[in-house]
């Protein structure tokens, strides 16, 4: 195996894993896929479709002992030519074996279906960059000219890895990949991809055993988005949106369902627009103010939970699950808890955690004292000025709750509730209520004077908003 490898090049500065490859490939006559299997890949057959897992996660790709052995490459060598020095300043070895594209840590932050290359670099050397595949590292420091994929000529999309890519040449027609090409770049992208080139050295450089534990990260951007004030608001925060701002906070509380939820995309931009460098952001000492004051405010106020009077889960997040099938205009961070069906936002005028509806507000203060005197459904619409659809629905609730009183209850509970089971509403279930409750008439002969009392089944809640 040696000999088939005498000629053994040395990587070049900034050079990426599988630019090193092609080379050692076209200086011993070899092709990549030969290499691969000398290396013994993990994959069964050479898939060049996801040679980029290379320059991630070389430790999972490739037996990196057999690679050094037939190559020369310095073990340490393998951090800088790969992103596996930066992923793993922030998470360790086992995660970084569990990492894909799709992973909040590095989610949108590498292109990997494709080649970027400096026309101009080719011309003077033909390796290609690590960082070229910073997804939006748009143009090269050293000619200021933009990054492409494309081939000048066919103008076709150069794959991650090829056997022409060695010689500079196009995958497709075999012309030279050195013509320098136009493209428009918009002012904002061109002005962030100018930061992010001057910035990326410093990432690549952190200290993990201090400065990139994700609460850290997070309380960082907790108190630099709130204005460096020394106490923490939740109605501070202009420079991020409030989800995120949510999110931020679960972290902190340990509650984030990711194994490392602070992606590194959204965190440089949101560096760049606050105008803080990397040196800047990571030097930051909090404040023990600012500690004090975020601890008390998670302590003192779990500010995702149920505050339903009349709930078994009141003032417990046990029974909430998150809404992310629509959005609201008035409302962020929308919730349901499934022990009461009801559902809870963050006003995004006062930034204050509340009811996302009006079951409470006008349903148990108003409504429900008036049923429990012995109004009826017509009496109540007469009073309150509500529609009878309004009513139907306020009083359906309350009778599948079992918040009216027992002489009463019988008047608003569904004569066929023992023949209708939750089954078949399940198999009408619809995120759009009107659809669902035309289906429920048609199919289920179910009318809409007591549609909503199967409708706030739990379980139909459930289903409604876990559908993707």
């Amino acid at each position: 195996m040696g000999e088939r490898f005498s000629v053994r090049p040395k990587i070049k500065s900034g050079e990426s894993l599988t630019s090193f490859l092609l080379r050692v490939c076209i200086d011993n006559s070899v092709t990549i896929k030969e290499l691969f299997n000398e290396i013994k890949t993990s994959y069964k057959q050479p898939d060049l479709r996801n040679a980029h897992q290379i320059d991630f996660n070389p430790l999972n790709t490739i037996d990196v002992k057999l690679l050094v052995s037939l190559t020369d490459l310095d073990v340490n060598c393998l951090n800088l030519c790969t992103f596996n020095g930066l992923i793993s300043h922030f998470i360790s070895c086992d995660e970084t074996r569990r990492l894909n594209n799709s992973s909040t840590l590095i989610k949108d932050l590498f292109t990997v279906k494709k080649r970027n290359f400096c026309p101009g670099c080719l011309q003077e050397n033909i390796y290609y960059k690590l960082i070229w595949q910073v997804k939006d590292i748009l143009t090269c420091p050293s000619h200021n000219i933009p990054l492409t994929s494309l081939c000048p000529e066919c103008g076709k999309e150069q794959p991650y890895l090829h056997m022409n890519l060695a010689e500079g040449t196009c995958c497709y027609c075999c012309s030279s990949l050195t013509k320098t090409q136009n493209f428009h770049i918009n002012n904002e992208s061109l002005m962030y991809s100018q930061w992010l080139s001057n910035q990326w050295d410093d990432l690549a450089a952190l200290n993990p055993a201090t400065q990139t534990k994700q609460i850290i990260i997070a309380t960082k951007l907790l108190y630099v988005c709130g204005n460096l004030n020394k106490h923490f608001s939740i109605q501070r925060g202009d420079n991020i949106s409030r989800d995120y701002q949510f999110k931020l906070l679960r972290i902190v509380a340990n509650k984030s369902p990711d194994e490392y939820g602070i992606g590194l995309n959204i965190l440089l931009r949101t560096l760049w627009r606050l105008d803080y460098s990397i040196k800047d952001f990571f030097s930051i000492t909090i404040p023990l103010n600012f500690s004090n004051s975020l601890t008390a405010y998670l302590n003192k106020n779990s500010f995702i939970k149920c505050i339903v009077p009349w709930c078994r889960h009141r003032d417990s997040n046990e029974k909430l699950i998150r809404i992310n099938t629509f959005r609201a205009k008035t409302h962020h961070s929308l919730h349901i808890c499934l022990g009461c069906c009801i559902k809870f936002g963050v006003n995004k005028k006062r930034g204050q955690w509340e009811e996302y509806g009006d079951q409470i507000s006008i349903g148990y203060q108003t409504i429900l004292p008036l049923i429990n005197s012995g109004v009826s459904k017509l009496g109540l619409s007469k009073i309150t000025g509500l529609s009878r659809y309004k009513i139907y629905k306020l009083t359906s609730y309350f009778a599948r709750f079992g918040l009216i009183n027992n002489e009463y209850l019988s008047d608003y509970i569904p004569e066929n509730q023992d023949v209708i089971t939750t089954e078949d509403i399940l198999l009408i279930t619809n995120r759009n209520e009107t659809i669902m409750r035309d289906a429920a008439k048609n199919r289920l002969k179910i009318g809409i004077n007591n549609f909503y009392f199967f409708y706030y089944d739990p379980t139909v809640q459930e289903n409604i908003y876990n559908q993707e």
